[in-house]
């Protein structure tokens, strides 16, 4: 992105290097994200700022920071609204078409998937439900149910 970003995270990469100096490290984590609220103001190319937040999160990895509940969504049973076959269809038409697998920018797709899952499981269509945990899972989602609903997330690659 910029100078600074880049001095920011050497500062990071000097922290750990320096006995595993955590506070400096959260310290220059924090000055990174300060530069990118910057840069999000300034409208600055949404592909380079995803760029450098996977970049924050893979440092923040190192320290055990932003690792547990990344990208995790919960759906409970009163969020779930009615999804018809089209849109079910079209969704995972859009999913299936992306170059890069499915996407974080797919949120919406994925949920309506999961609201279809959720229709077929209030049917008891188990194996329409299996097919479509399944897919997911080959294509990066991993789904959890709950009593209260269901949770999903990327798979960390």
């Amino acid at each position: 992105m910029n100078e600074a970003l880049r001095k920011t995270e050497q500062v990071f990469v000097e922290s750990m290097d320096d006995d595993f100096h955590t506070p400096k490290a959260i310290a220059s984590l924090f000055e990174m994200i300060r530069q990118v609220n910057g840069h999000m103001e300034k409208g600055t190319d949404p592909a380079s700022l995803a760029q450098v937040a996977r970049r924050i999160r893979d440092l923040a990895g190192i320290l055990g920071l932003l690792q547990n509940r990344r990208d995790i969504h919960s759906m409970g049973v009163v969020e779930t609204k009615a999804v018809s076959w089209e849109q079910y269809q079209e969704a995972r038409q859009r999913l299936e078409s992306s170059p890069e697998g499915i996407p974080s920018s797919g949120v919406e797709e994925i949920k309506t998937v999961l609201l279809w899952r959720a229709e077929a499981r209030k049917r008891g269509e188990w194996s329409t439900s299996d097919e479509i945990r399944e897919w997911l899972r080959r294509a990066g989602v991993a789904v959890e149910d709950t009593r209260e609903g269901f949770y999903w997330k990327y798979k960390s690659t």
